[in-house]
């Protein structure tokens, strides 16, 4: 290795202390690169897994991945349950998550990189047990209430007096509930809804909005731990801004935004 070491300084004519701590500090650098940890959820249209091979699918997936690619950032995607997603980015640096909903409560505990689209939410519930129009969130108080942990859900029903919320693991587990009767409604946007009807073969007719939440208009972002590298940060940020101006994210985007339209 020494005289590896004196042919190049030979070659190039550094001294050879100079070549010993350039190499050195060449090799601690690319050791020291963070793989980024990115965290979601298995939520249909967003994030899946493609049946057929098995590959992580989905609108914000695929947008989420283009946007690290041309940051040409080391990263690694994993899927969880919303609530463990949800504790891991706040607990861990250099973590990111999507597809997150920005509210004021969550404002200060997160660094917001981009926003990834805009949903509508609604109540929604058995169509057979619920003959009346629902004029004001406050008359669904008493529904006995399905949410994900720590989704924006969960925190808007909390914050409206609902005095009976039951906090499950996911959607799946919500349906089933509402299906044998031990939970009365739950929220969701519209197009969740119409993609998670299809995809488990749920009578759309059954299942039915009750009451639209207009005061939770929700912008969806990709969102990081708030101790997470500011140099990350700015590269993704940056990369995110290229990705929308070069039309990426429209081709990417556009289906879901028509699908939206429905």
């Amino acid at each position: 290795m020494e005289l590896l070491y004196r042919r190049l300084s030979v070659f190039t004519g550094l001294p050879l202390s100079f070549l010993v701590w350039a190499i050195m500090l060449n090799s601690t650098t690319i050791l020291a690169e963070p793989r980024i940890q990115i965290v979601t959820e298995n939520t249909y249209p967003w994030t899946y897994y493609d049946e057929s091979n098995g590959k992580l699918k989905g609108f914000s997936t695929e947008l989420i991945t283009a946007i690290m690619k041309e940051a040409n950032l080391n990263f690694e995607i994993t899927v969880l349950p919303w609530p463990r997603a949800f504790r891991r980015v706040k607990n861990d640096k250099n973590t990111l998550i999507y597809s997150m909903g920005r509210t004021a409560e969550r404002e200060n505990q997160f660094i917001w990189i981009g926003k990834i689209f805009n949903i509508n939410n609604s109540v929604y519930g058995l169509k057979k047990d619920n003959k009346k129009i629902i004029k004001d969130i406050s008359e669904l108080k008493n529904c006995i209430t399905g949410v994900v942990r720590n989704d924006i859900f969960n925190q808007y029903f909390e914050d409206h007096g609902f005095q009976h919320v039951i906090q499950l693991e996911s959607y799946e587990q919500i349906l089933q509930l509402l299906k044998r009767g031990r939970i009365q409604c739950y929220g969701s946007s519209k197009i969740g809804a119409d993609y998670f009807f299809e995809r488990n073969n749920i009578d759309t007719n059954s299942v039915v909005p009750i009451f639209t939440i207009d005061d939770l208009n929700t912008d969806i972002y990709f969102a990081a731990n708030i101790d997470t590298n500011a140099g990350i940060i700015k590269k993704i940020k940056e990369s995110f801004l290229r990705i929308k101006e070069n039309g990426t994210y429209l081709k990417i985007m556009q289906p879901m935004f028509d699908g939206q339209k429905n």
